[in-house]
């Protein structure tokens, strides 16, 4: 089975951390740079928001928590280190992360009439797993250039999370996938489930905030589509060998 890695010719992935305290030693190392880390995470921004620009002409590059308090994995050009795609992953404590917390990091606005099952399911989903670990990693942030729509950046993105977290060791994960471009179809691809409720499976809900149908869904290593076994292995040994870059 073919590798899709190798598309990645004249594209580096980069890595993030908020703390340096925060990185494993199954990384390339550390680089504590705060004025390169500030420049990724514009860069990331940037894209995330589409090139929106000041009045001045300047472009808009606001960093909120989501971005200071999470991983970020990148793509960028070798040439001139633009940012291509981008997927972001926060690390919380299961005891005292909320459902509110969980919401806002993907803002996510429930429609009233899903709210209570939504919650209930997740609420469900952190008391399986507060036995089995002390921290739950969250996906959100998914971004690719308009001119790498359709490639296979999307997947490699996806199957990186994978990877990284074959690296942090960190066994599970939550994230509200969107219906729109087949954002949640590409997440079950990489082993992503839907959660449990009390009398099945939790349905697709409609989220005010993106305007579309989306969904809950639980991240665990090693449950993604077995053609993508040889994606899967190189990336972990790209990542092996990406040293992570953080502001302290």
């Amino acid at each position: 089975m073919r590798s899709l890695v190798q598309r990645l010719d004249n594209l580096e992935l980069v890595l993030a951390a908020p703390n340096s305290n925060d990185v494993g030693a199954n990384f390339g190392g550390i680089i504590v740079d705060s004025e390169q880390y500030a420049a990724l995470l514009r860069r990331i921004v940037r894209l995330r928001q589409g090139h929106h620009f000041t009045q001045d002409g300047s472009t808009e590059e606001r960093l909120c928590d989501r971005d200071t308090q999470s991983w970020h994995i990148a793509v960028r050009r070798m040439a001139d280190h633009e940012v291509v795609g981008a997927i972001r992953i926060r690390v919380w404590m299961v005891e005292t992360v909320t459902e509110e917390d969980l919401f806002e990091f993907n803002s996510v606005r429930v429609a009233p009439e899903s709210e209570r099952e939504v919650t209930e399911a997740m609420i469900r989903y952190l008391a399986q797993i507060r036995g089995q670990t002390q921290r739950v990693f969250q996906v959100g942030g998914f971004i690719v250039a308009p001119e790498w729509r359709g490639s296979a950046l999307a997947v490699i993105l996806g199957m990186s999370i994978n990877s990284w977290s074959e690296h942090a060791k960190y066994e599970h994960g939550l994230t509200f996938a969107t219906m729109e471009n087949s954002v949640a179809t590409l997440d079950q691809r990489m082993g992503a489930k839907r959660l449990a409720t009390g009398s099945g499976m939790l349905r697709p809900f409609h989220c005010m905030q993106h305007g579309c149908e989306a969904e809950v869904l639980a991240l665990s290593r090693y449950q993604f589509e077995e053609r993508l076994q040889q994606t899967f292995q190189d990336l972990t040994e790209r990542l092996r060998s990406t040293p992570v870059l953080c502001p302290i």
